[in-house]
């Protein structure tokens, strides 16, 4: 007594069949079968049509959750991208993996001229030779964050920026050490 029911009426179909795409017992969708031949799904073409819903069913909610995965990666890249304090990643080598336009707006380098490269990009050069960034990352390792930190660091052009950063561990899932994250100020 549908609407939707008189339209596929009224356009000469004769027969029907309505399955659910269910996937652990939910459902994701509907897979609806008509053809103008009057009692064309049987028993043999439910079940045979069934297997299939379920490949369907699957498709269908594994392109769900890639949406929403995606959706939730975009939301995160703005803003990580867009804020305004520099997050940077270095890798276990202390190679940077992440510039955002945060560091690039007080560094002047783009994410472009400086990911691969060491983070001693931005440390004076006595500062390299004093160790602090050794001692530094040892701290880090060994606490496993450290807030706060105040020093200094060099732009692009050369100037000296006093920075406030905030430093933590990354690990895997298997809890090995990946690198750190950066966040200055």
């Amino acid at each position: 007594l549908s609407e939707s029911t008189r339209l596929i009426v009224k356009e000469g179909m004769r027969s029907s069949l309505t399955l659910p795409l269910l996937v652990s017992g939910r459902p994701v969708g509907v897979m609806f079968f008509s053809s103008r031949q009057e009692n064309m799904y049987r028993p043999e073409h439910e079940e045979f049509l069934r297997s299939i819903v379920g490949q369907m069913a699957i498709i269908v909610e594994r392109s769900r959750l890639q949406d929403v995965l995606r959706e939730r990666t975009e939301y995160l890249e703005n803003i990580l991208q867009n804020t305004v304090d520099a997050i940077i990643v270095e890798d276990r080598e202390g190679r940077i993996r992440t510039w955002n336009e945060g560091a690039r707006r007080i560094y002047g380098w783009s994410a472009e001229e400086v990911v691969g490269r060491p983070l001693d990009v931005i440390v004076p050069p006595e500062l390299q030779a004093s160790g602090e960034l050794t001692r530094f990352r040892a701290r880090v390792e060994s606490e496993g964050f450290v807030k706060d930190y105040e020093t200094e660091r060099v732009t692009r052009d050369g100037r000296r920026v006093t920075i406030n950063s905030t430093v933590t561990l990354l690990r895997n899932r298997a809890g090995k050490i990946v690198g750190s994250s950066i966040l200055q100020r």
